[in-house]
């Protein structure tokens, strides 16, 4: 009978190993004193200021390397953060000749070698040693998924008893002790068309030595009468019709750690870094497999597209904003448009010079136009926008009509051009015509009043400067 306040001495398990911790709002690993069976989160019992942790949700058991180390200079303490190459780690606990780190590179192992300790992942040195031998300690790093708070006690309580049990006794382990997936083997069955070599096992074998293969009895030779490639088992003979082929799985084939639950596995139950591209199948990661919002909304940041990747289908964005720093703003178009008969798109822009050129009676014969002549043209879509100027310096002897030629686009359409003629002889009102399928400005003027007529070598001088605005549609 036990009393209040006592209990029966306990004399089949022994005392179960305990682990100790004072949080300092920093450290969230914390190496364990032995390891946990299997890892599984459920092997200990965890209590942070007397609340007891829910396992997985509040805290995971991970991997830690111990890595012994001489010549030391500086300070190392838990929490800094240990490199050597491109092997990366937290330290959770330091000693004269020994750190235990968890690693945070999934890709990169600990060697031998100069390390470097940094306050920060990838920061700069503040301390040095040299790691003299590396070893893998399994399940052996209390990992908590938040930061306990300074000056709270921490303990954890193995629930396997000492180190002695995490290794079963001889002949302990029987068939009657094995649960029901652990006594059965798989067994596939097949029945053989005539020749047939090839039969799909119900699971990939863990080798080819794993498996018994018989045909009406007959026990075959792997590498031999058989090759195995994933589940796909091939005969080097073909059978005759009717032959009854057994295979027999040596392996666990239906043995997991745990069965998760469609949403059970959390961010906070991952590891950072945790699921990388070699956990996964290829396309394994499908829209049905995710949450609606379910990248965009637990990325934690903006995703940008790399160079030269395509975006297809419609895309609406609000609020956009182009590019960044000096390239803030920027709409790039190809050099050769590509003209969309959709009249809501915008194909094409450019900016850019051109050269007009002032011709009498279609020619240039003795006309020099001086260096300050110009001309500037923007294209939008379908529509030109030019300005320019003309600076004669000597009109020659032709006689005719004035035109303006060297316009950038092709001209669709009638358009008028305003123009302004300076230093001229007997000129008015001016104003330029801009003919369909044309490259030509022609000019008219109005003297006084009445008709246009249009402008000949008589109405400008060897100093006479023209300018002209106008915008017009394009055949381009």
């Amino acid at each position: 009978m036990a009393y209040i306040g006592s209990g029966p001495e306990d004399t089949t398990t022994g005392a179960r190993p305990r682990d100790e911790y004072l949080g300092n709002g920093v450290q969230y690993i914390y190496p364990l004193g032995q390891q946990v069976p299997g890892g599984f989160e459920s092997g200990l019992i965890v209590v942070v200021d007397n609340v007891v942790q829910e396992p997985v949700e509040a805290y995971l058991i991970s991997d830690l390397v111990l890595l012994s180390i001489t010549n030391i200079a500086g300070t190392i303490t838990t929490s800094k953060y240990i490199r050597i190459g491109s092997a990366e780690g937290i330290i959770v606990q330091s000693a004269s000749t020994f750190v235990r780190v968890y690693k945070t590179t999934p890709n990169a192992n600990f060697t031998t070698g100069s390390a470097i300790i940094a306050n920060t992942s990838g920061g700069t040195s503040v301390a040095t040693a040299t790691i003299s031998a590396v070893a893998v300690e399994e399940n052996k790093g209390l990992h908590f998924t938040g930061v306990p708070e300074a000056g709270q006690n921490i303990y954890a309580l193995h629930q396997g008893g000492s180190t002695y049990q995490l290794q079963p006794a001889a002949g302990s382990v029987t068939a009657e002790t094995l649960s029901a997936n652990l006594k059965a083997f798989t067994v596939d069955k097949f029945v053989a068309t005539q020749g047939q070599t090839v039969f799909n096992l119900s699971q990939v074998p863990a080798s080819i030595q794993s498996i018994i293969v018989t045909a009406n009895g007959s026990v075959y030779t792997d590498n031999v009468d058989f090759s195995l490639t994933g589940t796909t088992l091939t005969l080097a003979v073909g059978l005759s019709a009717g032959v009854k082929v057994t295979v027999f799985h040596l392996g666990f084939g239906t043995v997991s750690r745990n069965a998760f639950t469609d949403g059970s596995v959390s961010t906070r139950a991952l590891e950072d870094l945790s699921v990388t591209t070699t956990k996964l199948a290829a396309s394994a990661v499908t829209g049905p497999k995710l949450a609606n919002g379910a990248i965009a909304a637990s990325l934690g940041y903006t995703p940008l597209n790399k160079a030269g990747d395509t975006v297809t289908g419609t895309l609406t964005v609000n609020n956009l904003i182009l590019g960044t720093g000096t390239s803030q703003g920027r709409i790039q178009f190809p050099s050769n448009s590509f003209p969309s008969a959709d009249p809501y798109t915008l194909d094409d822009y450019q900016e850019g010079d051109w050269f007009p050129i002032l011709e009498i009676n279609n020619a240039t014969t003795g006309i020099v136009q001086a260096g300050t002549t110009y001309g500037t043209f923007t294209k939008m879509g379908n529509r030109v926008f030019c300005t320019g100027r003309i600076v004669l310096t000597n009109k020659g002897s032709l006689t005719g009509t004035v035109k303006i030629s060297g316009i950038p686009f092709a001209v669709a359409n009638e358009h008028i051009a305003q123009v302004a003629v300076i230093n001229g002889s007997s000129v008015g009102s001016t104003l330029g015509r801009l003919s369909n399928n044309s490259g030509l400005i022609s000019l008219v003027t109005q003297p006084t009043s009445g008709a246009f007529v249009d402008v000949t070598n008589t109405n400008i001088t060897n100093t006479t400067e023209l300018f002209f605005n106008f915008m017009y549609q394009s055949n381009d």
